[in-house]
C-alpha cells in the first residue's frame, strides 16, 4: 500500500479530483479552481503568491462552488493547510475544511460530487 492509498484510507470522505470554479468572499474576492472536492472541504489552487500571502491558517472564508453553470453551493470554510513555495507551482494552494453549510447546500454538494464521479 503506497502513501496515497494510506491517505485515502484514513479520510472520512474520499476526495474527488476535479477542477471547478470557486469564489471566495472575506475581505477580498477572487476566483480560482479546486484541486479536490469532498463533503468535508476543498483544496483551492492558487496561481499567484500574492493571494497565498493573504491566506493564514484558521482564516474563515465564505466560498461558492459552481459546476456546469446550473449548480452552485455556498459554505463557510476554515483554512487548515497551506502549500506554498515548498511544492511545485501547479500544486500551490490551500485546504478549506467546511465548518458551516446548510442542509440544502450539503445535498447540492453531494450531487455535484456524484455527478463528477460519473464522468
Amino acid at each position: 500500500m503506497d502513501l496515497n492509498d494510506k491517505r485515502q484510507e484514513r479520510r472520512k470522505h474520499p476526495r474527488k479530483k476535479v477542477r471547478v470554479l470557486v469564489r471566495f468572499k472575506d475581505q477580498f474576492l477572487f476566483e480560482s479552481f479546486t484541486y479536490d472536492v469532498s463533503l468535508n472541504g476543498v483544496f483551492v489552487l492558487v496561481g499567484t503568491d500574492n493571494i497565498l500571502d493573504r491566506i493564514s491558517l484558521d482564516l474563515e472564508l465564505e466560498f461558492y462552488l459552481e459546476y456546469k453553470l446550473d449548480s452552485m453551493m455556498k459554505a463557510i470554510g476554515i483554512v487548515r493547510r497551506i502549500q506554498g513555495e515548498e511544492v511545485p507551482e501547479e500544486k500551490r494552494g490551500f485546504a478549506l475544511e467546511i465548518i458551516e453549510i446548510t442542509g440544502e447546500h450539503r445535498k447540492l454538494l453531494a450531487g455535484i460530487i456524484d455527478e463528477i464521479k460519473e464522468e
